[in-house]
């Protein structure tokens, strides 16, 4: 009988060659994923800051305009008071700067009974009231007597 010898070649024990470290990244670096984020949390963090900073600004124009505007009905009730004899109802439009009021007088100066189909007298009665673009206030007083702003 013929007996084969078989050897077998192990390639890795004696071809093999020294492992190498895998290659690693600087320390001091940052990968893409991490720019990214950061970079996603500045932009929502800085479109907050503008949003604050419109709204904040549209109040103040907002007050702005509601002071002006209590400024005028203030002024025309001086006005009122100072010349009774030349209130009377009327309409106009007020220009201040650019903006642009709707002021409305409304006079009651005496009142109809209608069970002794008498008019009385009475006070006059004056109510300014101003329109701008987003609100309507109004002012009522008694010409020669006290004022209150009405909301």
């Amino acid at each position: 009988m013929l007996r084969m010898r078989m050897t077998v070649k192990n390639d890795l024990a004696h071809d093999a060659t020294p492992m190498t470290k895998p290659v690693s990244r600087p320390s001091g670096g940052f990968t893409l994923i991490e720019v990214l984020v950061s970079f996603m949390i500045l932009t929502i963090g800085f479109s907050a800051l503008y949003y604050w900073f419109i709204g904040s600004a549209q109040m103040t124009k907002r007050d702005r305009i509601r002071t002006e505007a209590l400024e005028i009905l203030r002024s025309e009730a001086e006005l009122r008071n100072a010349y009774p004899e030349f209130t009377q109802d009327s309409q106009w439009t007020v220009l201040r700067g650019n903006d642009t009021f709707a002021l409305q007088s409304l006079v009651r100066d005496s009142i109809s009974d209608p069970i002794e189909h008498r008019v009385m007298e009475r006070p006059r009665e004056v109510t300014l009231k101003l329109s701008g673009d987003h609100f309507t206030t109004s002012l009522f007083f008694v010409v020669g007597g006290l004022e209150h702003a009405a909301p």
